[in-house]
């Protein structure tokens, strides 16, 4: 019933507030990311803010596609109902959510699959930018897609985004600033602390140092999978 009240009542601001960009693409004010939604009919939905960078919006566009590609609408929809008889069962939740990510990490490798190393991170730049703890942990009766991520979620996918890509120094320095955005979901000052706790990487080679940034800020903010 609550899964039902909310995407009804998601719907019909969407269909309230929207606004056409493009074929099959509109801009809705006030979502706190871009988003596929619909069962029948699948729109995208962009924020004004990715309406106004065109970089961004290439990259959004590519991901959401993808979700539109891949079925993740039915999904999503398939988990709400599975969560919905199986509440009571923690495995269920835990699968539930090892299948939304598994979704997320697919539409960005099909995001990404034609991309150089170089649109690579701004790819990752712009996960970044859509970080948001708060807003991505009340995402589970939501029927929606959506580019924003929690922080362990993130470091998986940026992970993957980085794999065999030749811009590897400048990927070490992408992954050091999602540390710093990523403590600030859940600590006070600690990004001068990340400044100053990691060492130069110098005397490594270019993927010696995204293993040891990556292995940084797992240690440091413990980032498991």
């Amino acid at each position: 019933i609550y899964a039902a009240i909310r995407n009804a009542r998601l719907a019909r601001f969407l269909h309230r507030t929207r606004r056409p960009f493009a074929d099959g693409v509109y801009v809705a004010p006030a979502l706190p990311s871009s988003c596929l939604f619909g069962l029948m009919k699948p729109t995208v939905y962009i924020t004004e803010a990715v309406a106004a960078d065109p970089i961004a919006l290439q990259y959004v566009l590519a991901h959401e596609q993808a979700h539109r590609r891949h079925g993740d609408h039915i999904w999503n929809l398939l988990r709400i109902g599975t969560l919905a008889l199986h509440w009571y069962n923690p495995l269920v939740w835990w699968a539930c959510d090892l299948s939304k990510r598994d979704a997320e990490m697919a539409a960005d490798t099909s995001a990404i699959a034609t991309l150089t190393p170089e649109e690579r991170f701004s790819y990752g730049e712009t996960l970044l930018n859509m970080l948001d703890c708060a807003a991505a942990r009340d995402t589970w009766f939501s029927c929606s897609t959506t580019m924003i991520t929690t922080k362990r979620a993130l470091r998986e996918r940026i992970e993957a985004i980085v794999k065999n890509a030749h811009t590897a120094l400048s990927m070490a320095a992408l992954i050091l600033l999602i540390a710093i955005a990523v403590v600030g979901c859940t600590f006070t000052g600690a990004e001068e602390e990340a400044l100053t706790s990691v060492k130069s990487p110098t005397p490594y080679g270019d993927h010696d140092i995204v293993e040891n940034v990556v292995g940084w800020v797992s240690d440091q903010y413990q980032m498991d999978y």
